[in-house]
């Protein structure tokens, strides 16, 4: 196996650690709902209607029929089966990780890839509301700053430090900037991780939305996430 292969494999596990960090906002998908009075009303259709399709995505993106399973072929581990065994400082912000588990399991979720790009977009839908506030007093003031301590799947280690921003936010809807660095170690081996993902959520008429943006390597594309989390929020806001 060469270093261009050795080096490949560690970016895509660095995707998988990111995603284990991200998950944190859908855990907190249990919190007290605060809606505006002209948007209580929930839709009539189901989850899996109100979800994002195909066309949606941005050119070149690859739709994946079943997202938890290509994330954990093509990320080497499942993100959540990383965060609920991952070691966590502050030691409050496990229980936030762990939640993420079962919070993901109500929801409906749409994962796309673009993969000559290597990025990727998804959006999680919750048949619950959200208190925005709640989320962001978790994610900037909680655990704004936290480490996390777990073993890779596929052998060795990763230590990663995990700092969340916002980058904005309204009543109803906030996104966050969760960046980070550490590194994964196998052996005498160690390959550094830096990463950046940026997260929105929304919460109105009853639901939730979580939509992630990641680009392995580099900086998601801002334009595509803020582009895709309109459409998402605008699907539930107009449904009948």
């Amino acid at each position: 196996m060469n270093a261009k292969t050795d080096l490949k494999r560690a970016g895509l596990r660095r995707a998988a650690t990111l995603t284990a960090a991200t998950s944190l906002v859908v855990g907190l998908t249990g919190g007290v709902a605060v809606a505006d009075p002209d948007t209580t009303t929930k839709p009539t259709a189901s989850s899996a209607e109100l979800l994002l399709n195909s066309s949606d995505f941005p050119g070149g993106y690859i739709v994946v029929p079943s997202p938890q399973q290509r994330l954990a072929n093509e990320l080497g581990a499942d993100p959540l089966t990383l965060a609920s065994s991952a070691k966590v400082t502050p030691p409050e912000c496990k229980n936030i990780l762990a939640a993420a588990k079962g919070g993901q399991g109500e929801g409906d979720t749409v994962a796309g890839v673009h993969d000559q790009d290597r990025k990727s977009l998804s959006e999680t839908l919750v048949a619950k509301d959200v208190d925005v506030d709640t989320v962001k007093v978790g994610l900037l003031k909680m655990c704004s700053d936290v480490t996390i301590e777990t073993n890779d799947p596929r052998g060795g280690t990763i230590k990663v430090r995990a700092i969340t921003k916002e980058v904005s936010s309204d009543k109803q809807k906030a996104t966050f900037e969760i960046a980070l660095d550490g590194t994964r170690a196998k052996g005498d081996d160690s390959f550094p991780i830096h990463q950046k993902v940026l997260v929105g959520v929304a919460s109105l008429r009853g639901y939730t939305v979580a939509v992630q943006g990641t680009k392995l390597g580099g900086d998601p594309d801002r334009g595509e996430f803020n582009g895709f989390l309109d459409k998402a929020v605008k699907k539930i806001k107009d449904a009948k």
